[in-house]
């Protein structure tokens, strides 16, 4: 006879919180390094099992992109947290951090087969991520073994896998700006037109 060991889905339960983490990482501004307070505010994206989503700090495009479609936005109780202004996260040593209750991710595998979740912070300064200038993300970043109710001890960024990253924010580039820069180049690029019969003619 074989035996089988079925997997439910239940809910899975983490504070969400920075600065009561395992291992706090701060979130700061692109190329300055300041700590970024309020009216930034933190929004929480999971999936289920193990998803990829990178973020390259060295790209201001990537820095202020989307979550990948792969995750959902949690839109539970706590799933909002404001930066410098929320739970223990207030004055000088909150700058950078925020802090808020636990969030019941729907959907969890309470089957230790398969454990695996991958989430993924977004932080703005607006009233939604994607409409807000000053954004950034954290990229994604791993972990298992949630716990299975809020009787149950209570799970924290980086206590169970990999901890929050560290990251940025940066400024969307105006609409103008975009025009300007293209206009420029188009223009760079009609008068090189012009010249290059002369350059290749050695006049």
């Amino acid at each position: 006879m074989g035996a089988s060991v079925a997997s439910s889905s239940a809910d899975g339960f983490i504070v969400f919180s920075s600065y009561n983490a395992i291992i706090y990482n701060p979130t700061t501004y692109y190329g300055t390094g300041s700590l970024i307070g309020s009216p930034y505010v933190a929004e929480l994206y999971y999936a289920i099992g193990l998803t990829s989503d990178p973020v390259d700090e060295n790209s201001v495009a990537s820095i202020i992109s989307a979550p990948s479609p792969a995750f959902t936005l949690y839109t539970g109780v706590n799933g909002v947290a404001a930066y410098d202004n929320s739970g223990d996260a207030v004055g000088e040593y909150g700058l950078g951090y925020f802090d808020n209750g636990v969030v019941d991710i729907p959907g969890y595998p309470s089957s230790y087969l398969n454990p695996y979740i991958t989430f993924e912070v977004v932080a703005f300064d607006g009233s939604s991520y994607s409409s807000s200038a000053d954004r950034g993300r954290s990229g994604s970043f791993i972990m298992d073994g949630l716990s299975p109710g809020v009787p149950s001890p209570i799970t924290f960024f980086g206590g169970n896998g990999e901890t929050m990253p560290a990251f940025v924010v940066a400024s969307a580039p105006e609409p103008s700006t975009l025009v300007l820069t293209g206009v420029g180049g188009l223009a760079f690029l009609l008068t090189f037109r012009r010249r290059l019969p002369r350059f290749l003619s050695g006049r």
